[in-house]
């Protein structure tokens, strides 16, 4: 019996504890469940109470077993942005098997070579990367086990973080009972879910995950990453500006400056996104008021990517795309394209049940990964398959005993009811 590809990832942000079960089946990626806690323990990607921290893993991680009925043991983890530095090596693998065909051990042996390449002391390994590969010269992005050559030459990009930082979000999984299956960057695991490593092999891509306190903006170009750096850009000025002006809630903030305001001038007009108060007291909120109190925040935001863009927007092959919470804000992409002069899009996850912008970096962790096992050979997953064998997956699900079936039942039901009247 083949062994189900159950994996749970987890994202640990500034604002909340993301974690996603899912299952791949066949081709298709399948979410059972999301969960999001909030998380009140990390400073600009630095722990600073590791209580709560753990304690907001520990209460998604309940909620998600509750579910399922079966433990979660072992997870993907997302590594911060924070000062990631890119090496790039190209190693050189003689084909010794007799048959002369490309194996996974080959690509691996190709790897730990990358791997065992110096970097400072200071810095550790979160991903190796194989970029390309040479068969006798011939070039490939594609992973080419099976093909035939003698020599296999591969590009490999090692992407290295901070130790401290590092061993800190292993150490605080571990103590919250989980075993770290693997690792991935940020930007790398955003790049895989919204595809922005195939759009840059003929463009330059400025991808910005635009965060809760910080975000982080990473240049892709010929397929891979560049660099990256953090800025302080983050939604919570936004909610802070709105909550300071209007003196709301922060989670009333939050919701109106989602949906509630355009950012397009011409658009603004004086209809009323929210009203508050009791009695004489009530206080009205225009579109208008909105927009006059975020856009100086929007402003502060583009001069900052302008100023460390520099001359990269005026390059007529660079794109924008903003990621993450803030790329759910309506009409942002309309207005950044104004304010930087590029063509700008914002990308919303299109994956069922996980359709929102903070969970990106989540659901990248499981195609990251997805790649390297062509060549890893890794057979573990997330939960012990055993326990695991009873439960019902979405690829275990006949069409009329899932979504399709229920609305079947409740059309033919409506239709018996309209009958006896």
């Amino acid at each position: 019996m083949k062994l189900k590809q159950i994996y749970a990832a987890l994202d640990i942000g500034s604002y909340e504890v993301k974690l996603i079960v899912g299952e791949f089946h066949n081709t298709r990626f399948n979410v059972i469940r999301v969960e999001k806690v909030p998380c009140s323990g990390i400073s600009e990607y630095t722990i600073v109470d590791r209580e709560a921290v753990r304690q907001s893993i520990l209460t998604a991680l309940k909620n998600v077993n509750d579910m399922l009925q079966v433990q979660i043991e072992r997870v993907l983890l997302a590594i911060p942005a924070n000062h990631i530095q890119r090496f790039s090596h190209r190693i050189i693998t003689p084909i010794l098997q007799e048959d002369g065909l490309i194996s996974a051990e080959n690509i691996q042996e190709a790897i730990r070579k990358a791997c065992n390449e110096k970097i400072p002391s200071y810095l550790e390994i979160v991903n190796a990367i194989p970029v390309k590969y040479y068969m006798d010269g011939m070039a490939t992005r594609r992973t080419p086990i099976g093909e035939k050559c003698s020599r296999l030459e591969v590009t490999i990009d090692l992407l290295c973080v901070k130790k401290d930082m590092l061993y800190d979000y292993v150490r605080i999984v571990e103590q919250s009972g989980l075993e770290v299956l693997d690792i991935c960057a940020q930007p790398y695991a955003d790049a895989k879910e919204a595809a922005i490593l195939e759009q840059s092999v003929e463009n330059h891509i400025i991808y910005i995950n635009l965060g809760y306190q910080t975000s982080t903006l990473s240049l892709f170009a010929s397929g891979r990453l560049s660099e990256c750096v953090t800025l302080p850009l983050g939604t919570k000025q936004l909610d802070d500006a709105i909550v300071s002006k209007f003196e709301i809630s922060t989670e009333t903030a939050s919701r109106i400056k989602q949906y509630g305001t355009h950012l397009i001038k011409d658009r603004v007009t004086n209809t009323p996104v929210h009203i508050y108060g009791k009695d004489s007291n009530k206080r009205m909120i225009t579109e208008m008021a909105l927009y006059e109190t975020v856009t100086p925040v929007l402003e502060q935001w583009m001069d900052t990517i302008k100023d460390v863009c520099g001359d990269l927007l005026s390059e007529k092959d660079i794109r924008v795309v903003f990621g993450g919470g803030g790329a759910e804000i309506f009409e942002l992409d309309e207005y950044a394209q104004l304010a930087l002069g590029v063509d700008t899009t914002c990308y919303v996850p299109e994956t069922m049940g996980a359709r929102n912008g903070a969970l990106i970096t989540t659901l990248g962790l499981f195609y990251a990964y997805k790649d390297a096992l062509e060549y890893l050979q890794e057979d573990r997953i997330s939960v012990d398959p055993a326990k695991y064998a009873t439960i019902m997956l979405p690829s275990q699900i006949s069409e009329e005993e899932g979504f399709t079936g229920r609305l079947k039942g409740f059309l033919f039901n409506e239709h018996k009811e309209k009958n006896k009247e």
